[in-house]
């Protein structure tokens, strides 16, 4: 952005720990404001922000932009909206601030599978977080207008390895929480209804 108004605070987060770093922005953030979380790189429009503002309304709890690179195209869980490009509630921020975000989505801290190291995809556990307090809560993921990257930082993965590590990451997630939830339903129902609300526009 070349301008920034007075009114928007912008928050800066390291992402050597993903908690850590979700955590203070949340605690760092006015609790009537939404927020946008944006990676270095990330290319997004004016209009863009415009219209996923318009739409965080409702019972929407984040609007989220597919990135084009990474073709997050909402299919399974691991392809969801992304804390690289997204709007959200302020319900949703507040739910961080009280809870924190789970240090077990820091990279290497569940250990890993087969070659992936398992950690990030915080998303989820936000997610699925905001359902058990919101159980009708949505998560919008706009792949009509998606943003894009001019810079990839990391340690060289290309974006195929990253997204494939993302699904298998996203799985193990999926199953963490549901054994914790107590839930008594089959497992690939609770997922059904979980990725149920995830609305892709």
């Amino acid at each position: 952005m070349t301008k920034i108004e007075s009114s928007v605070k912008v928050v800066f987060s390291n992402l050597g720990s993903f908690s850590t770093a979700l955590t203070s922005l949340a605690q760092n953030t006015d609790p009537e404001s939404n927020v946008l979380t944006l990676s270095v790189g990330v290319d997004i429009r004016e209009d863009q922000i415009s219209k996923g503002l318009a739409n965080l309304k409702g019972r929407v709890r984040v609007y989220g932009w597919q990135v084009s690179e990474q073709k997050n195209d909402g299919s399974v869980p691991g392809k969801g909206w992304y804390n690289t490009a997204a709007l959200i509630d302020k319900t949703v921020v507040k739910q961080m601030r009280e809870e924190g975000v789970p240090q077990w989505v820091d990279n290497g801290a569940l250990g890993r599978i087969g070659k992936y190291t398992i950690g990030g995809n915080e998303e989820i556990p936000t997610m699925i977080r905001a359902l058990q307090r919101e159980p009708k809560a949505k998560f919008v993921l706009d792949v009509s207008d998606p943003v894009s990257l001019s810079a990839q930082l990391g340690t060289g993965v290309s974006f195929k390895e990253k997204m494939e590590r993302k699904v298998v990451v996203g799985q193990h997630y999926m199953h963490k929480m549901y054994e914790e939830s107590g839930e008594d339903v089959d497992f690939e129902s609770w997922k059904s209804r979980i990725w149920k609300s995830v609305q892709v526009i």
